[in-house]
């Protein structure tokens, strides 16, 4: 298949039960800069906190923005209460979602560096990396490494970057891009525990001779900024073509804004070739759903269903890409090597149902995280616009 070339026609869709089985992700903003993003299977509504400050209930206080908007004129009240709340949510004392959540977002803070955000298979920023998140000007492009390496320990040191000693300073010959560590740490970059650990500590760390390198790299282009497809990002992972892009179907409802739900719906679809010169066929895989919230950033739907389904279809095409298993057992009989071939089988399976799964939520997560500092841009222009008119 060319994958440069890309059906201009819509294609049609493969009618796949996406109800059946779904995964719902909710995603909040975290961190004290809202760089970070949590995200649970269950929604902060839901959530009986382990820990809650007793506050004194019929209160109220006023509360102004750390960060100007347009809205800052307006005075608004908020309880006690709910500010209690919010400062216990993702905190791993008080919330139990913290132990179980399945992704979470980190990008650490190096004064004159730009690392990269790293996805983390777990509750915490320091849960295993799945991958790194490199971000190119103007959120044109977004490079994804993979490699089970990241989860080692070391790799992605205490601060939340690559470690010099896994990775060359400028990514060269398609290594990771490391960062050396600074012989003291300034206020507010990342890693302050690590940093002080690593003071008592007078071990230097031996460099190695052969880079790793990552086992994927998935781009994610933002295909038409200045057109009628503003919201379209295309990647290609193992020989298919995935397209985020805006969704015209959107739930029933009844609410006066529903005419709108369909500038804040997006899907991910993936181009299955026809036979003999048919057109493409689109098998929608996610949708995602952002949310006019000052934490929650939206909702994500992965169809779980539908992956297996593209799995189980072309299975044998992206196994192709695995890296090739050593086998130890040369010197042994066939019959002694039969389940060990079978192990490697299934485990070839699971790593690339989990793969597939990190790639949607990762270029996800880059495609919220694009639209976000977009809108957070935008919104500075107009407030430096509307100063100097005022003024």
């Amino acid at each position: 298949m060319d994958q440069k070339q890309h059906p201009k026609r819509r294609a049609p869709n493969l009618e796949i039960d996406t109800a059946s089985n779904t995964t719902l992700y909710h995603i909040y903003h975290t961190g004290y800069y809202k760089n970070g993003y949590s995200i649970h299977t269950q929604s902060d509504s839901n959530t009986p906190l382990n820990r809650f400050p007793d506050t004194t209930v019929g209160t109220e206080i006023h509360t102004e923005s750390a960060q100007p908007s347009l809205f800052s004129c307006r005075r608004t009240k908020t309880s006690p209460k709910k500010i209690c709340k919010a400062k216990a949510l993702d905190n791993p004392r008080c919330d139990p979602r913290t132990e179980t959540s399945p992704y979470f977002v980190h990008l650490p803070t190096l004064y004159g560096k730009n690392p990269p955000y790293t996805l983390r298979h777990g509750g915490t920023k320091a849960a295993p990396t799945a991958c790194l998140l490199h971000c190119s000007a103007f959120w044109r492009t977004w490079k994804l490494e993979f490699g089970d390496i990241l989860a080692q320990p070391g790799v992605v040191d205490g601060r939340g970057a690559v470690s010099i000693k896994y990775g060359t300073t400028k990514g060269s010959d398609e290594t990771f891009q490391g960062y050396e560590v600074r012989g003291k740490r300034y206020i507010g970059e990342s890693g302050k525990a690590w940093h002080q650990l690593q003071a008592t500590q007078n071990e230097k760390d031996v460099d190695l001779a052969e880079k790793p390198k990552p086992e994927e790299v998935v781009l994610l282009k933002w295909t038409a900024p200045l057109s009628s497809r503003t919201r379209e990002y295309q990647f290609t992972w193992r020989g298919f073509d995935f397209v985020w892009k805006g969704s015209h179907t959107v739930q029933p409802c009844k609410k006066l804004y529903r005419p709108f739900l369909r500038y804040n719906n997006l899907k991910l679809v993936v181009y299955i070739p026809g036979y003999g010169g048919e057109e493409a066929n689109e098998l929608i895989l996610a949708r995602y759903m952002s949310v006019a919230s000052g934490r929650k950033s939206g909702r994500l739907e992965v169809y779980q269903h539908a992956i297996d389904y593209f799995l189980s279809q072309h299975a044998a095409a992206l196994q192709q890409y695995e890296p090739a298993p050593t086998d130890a057992s040369h010197g042994t009989h066939e019959q002694e090597k039969s389940p060990t071939v079978r192990t490697l089988v299934l485990e070839s399976s699971a790593k690339t149902s989990q793969r597939i799964a990190d790639v949607v939520v990762g270029t996800a997560m880059c495609m919220i995280i694009g639209e976000f500092t977009k809108r957070q841009v935008l919104i500075s222009i107009i407030l430096a616009l509307l100063g100097a008119y005022d003024s």
